[in-house]
């Protein structure tokens, strides 16, 4: 079940992250006070939906409504599923619920970046149908991050 984020899921929402495997927190090493307190201040600012299942969160993507100035475009900037539930069809889940909600909305593209090192990532996106269209230098905690694209006919 796909819910829009409460403050309640905070902890857990930090814990998530901190445990979805992302490649540059190997360098950064965060704790997960660390991760409370950088998602307790991007959830004032952004858009985030989380994916329940037996009552925990196993995933949870965040979107803007906007890209740069193109027009019906919209930034999926946060993607992650718990590294004991990858590769079960959350990820899946969570896309298509945010494709057909953006293209009920109207837009006609969606952007979103990930690290270059991060090629399971990179290969599920490309496996959903999104193109590699541009390339962003140490975009993500000093790491280089490839832009992919996918439009809506």
């Amino acid at each position: 079940m796909i819910i829009k984020y409460q403050k309640k899921y905070l902890k857990e929402f930090a814990k998530l992250d901190l445990e979805s495997g992302l490649p540059y927190y190997k360098i950064s090493k965060p704790t997960h006070q660390d991760l409370i307190e950088w998602l307790n201040d991007e959830t004032k600012k952004k858009k985030y939906y989380l994916n329940k299942k037996n009552g925990e969160i196993v995933g949870a993507l965040g979107f803007r409504r906007e890209f740069l100035d193109i027009r019906k475009a919209c930034e999926l900037y946060y993607l992650a599923v718990r590294r004991d539930q990858q590769g079960k069809g959350i990820g899946k889940e969570l896309m298509t619920w945010f494709e057909n909600k953006m293209k009920e909305e109207g837009f006609k593209k969606i952007f979103l970046t990930t690290e270059k090192v991060n090629t399971k990532a990179r290969d599920f996106y490309e496996k959903i149908g999104y193109k590699e269209v541009g390339f962003l230098k140490e975009k993500h905690k000093n790491s280089d991050a490839i832009i992919y694209r996918k439009d809506f006919a």
